[in-house]
């Protein structure tokens, strides 16, 4: 299983960022790319005190006609 934090906007409110968990690797995505969701399903949880939200996916691609951005200076493209 993949983890990719993903940040939402909703019609001109603050972003947020949430959790997607994908079982295939997410080629080519990397941070500031936009992205596709493919089959996004949100499950509530509680546990005690505690609840949320969680997501999975079928797929996580860069959306069409993305790039990868340029790496920050003094870093190559592909850098951990």
């Amino acid at each position: 299983m993949y983890t990719v934090g993903v940040a939402v906007r909703q019609e001109g409110r603050r972003a947020s960022v949430i959790e997607i968990s994908v079982s295939c690797e997410p080629v080519g995505v990397t941070e500031g790319v936009r992205v596709s969701v493919t089959g996004l399903t949100a499950f509530s949880w509680a546990m005690g005190d505690r609840h949320g939200l969680s997501f999975r996916a079928d797929a996580i691609t860069p959306a069409p006609g993305q790039t990868t951005p340029p790496a920050p200076a003094g870093r190559k493209a592909g850098d951990a």
